[in-house]
């Protein structure tokens, strides 16, 4: 069953014993897989069942180690796949060397 949290009174509980939060990929299958099972699922996604059409600035992030695209996460029912186009981006050298460097830091061999 899926409900939208607008037609859900303030204050009221959802019971379950697993909470998945988010709808996109990992989360349908993780829901999945208990589906059936005696474990309540509840999985929160924070979008609608479409995309919203304008931009969404929740989506606005700032990272000084990786560049990360507005639209590499999306904010409905499906998550990223949504816009997935069977590929993949392109890492930049740039990227490569910065998560090098990182790694190289944390000690890692």
């Amino acid at each position: 069953m899926i409900r939208s949290a607008t037609t859900i009174a303030n204050g009221t509980s959802i019971d379950s014993d697993v909470c998945v939060i988010g709808a996109g990929p990992a989360g349908i299958t993780i829901a999945n897989e208990l589906a059936g099972s005696r474990t309540a699922v509840c999985v929160l996604e924070s979008g609608n069942r479409r995309m919203p059409a304008v931009p969404d600035p929740m989506l606005d992030v700032e990272c000084t180690h990786l560049a990360i695209a507005n639209d590499s996460r999306v904010r409905a029912l499906g998550g990223t796949t949504k816009v997935w186009t069977g590929g993949s981006r392109a890492t930049l050298p740039t990227g490569v060397a910065r998560a090098a460097a990182m790694h190289a830091a944390d000690g890692a061999q």
